[in-house]
């Protein structure tokens, strides 16, 4: 409700609001939200990239327009004011194709760690680019020359995945400063989200980044299996282990 109640301050007029409903008990707006929204509830919690790609879908329902600017964001993200003004001038200033974000590096190459809350400096060369999943715009066009965001990793990593495969389909990534929610610290974490966050890294890493990353983490993301697998259960977590081994062997999807 914050999140919607922060879109109808803004000083741009939106034309309409849609949101994806996962939670358990449905989400119902009060009648001075109602206006201009639509609430669309999945039969199934199929994660985040999926219930975006829902999202999508139904603005082809609409009469939308290719210079149409559509954004894509989470429920804890703050616009203020003037914020969806500027982005979607900064927008207009781009005449290639371009999505705009947060743009964030906090996957190390080497290592496969994502530093939760840290950015790594735009000059190091192993950690790679991408838009923060939180908050991503673009025109309608640009979204359909990107692709649909691709939903087999559920939870964590989608957003870096996506980023990527726009960037192949010529797509140009912009930094735009917004305040965004804070992912929790990975103590604070249950099985489930340290699972997502080890299988996706892992996957990702092995089979999405170019040679020769993609031969390291072939080796590495073995390596740490018979690691984890040689500790426990002495100090080695389940969650990480099954992550580990369900990368190796492609799964996706809910755990």
């Amino acid at each position: 409700m914050q999140c919607i109640w922060h879109l109808r301050q803004s000083t741009l007029k939106t034309e309409l609001i849609t949101i994806i409903d996962h939670a358990v008990t449905p989400l119902i707006l009060d009648e001075k939200m109602k206006s201009g929204c639509v609430v669309i509830r999945p039969h199934a919690n199929r994660g985040y990239a999926a219930g975006v790609n829902v999202g999508l879908r139904s603005l082809k329902g609409i009469n939308i327009h290719e210079e149409d600017v559509v954004v894509c964001m989470n429920n804890d993200v703050e616009v203020g004011k003037d914020g969806l003004e500027a982005v979607a001038a900064l927008i207009e200033t781009f005449s290639d194709p371009t999505l705009v974000g947060p743009l964030t590096r906090t996957i190390h190459m080497f290592t496969g760690r994502a530093i939760l809350g840290k950015k790594y400096s735009k000059s190091v060369w192993y950690s790679p680019a991408y838009i923060d999943g939180a908050f991503m715009a673009g025109k309608w066009s640009t979204w359909m020359l990107a692709g649909p965001m691709p939903e087999d990793y559920f939870m964590y990593a989608e957003d870096v995945l996506f980023s990527w495969q726009a960037s192949r389909n010529g797509v140009i990534l912009k930094e735009v400063a917004l305040a965004v929610g804070h992912p929790p610290r990975e103590s604070d974490m249950g099985s489930d989200k340290i699972y997502y966050l080890v299988r996706n890294g892992a996957r990702l890493l092995e089979e999405e980044s170019s040679i020769p990353w993609k031969i390291w983490w072939f080796v590495w993301n073995r390596v740490r299996l018979f690691f984890h697998t040689l500790l426990s259960p002495l100090i080695s977590n389940a969650a990480v282990r099954e992550g580990l081994s369900d990368a190796i062997s492609h799964k996706g999807g809910p755990r």
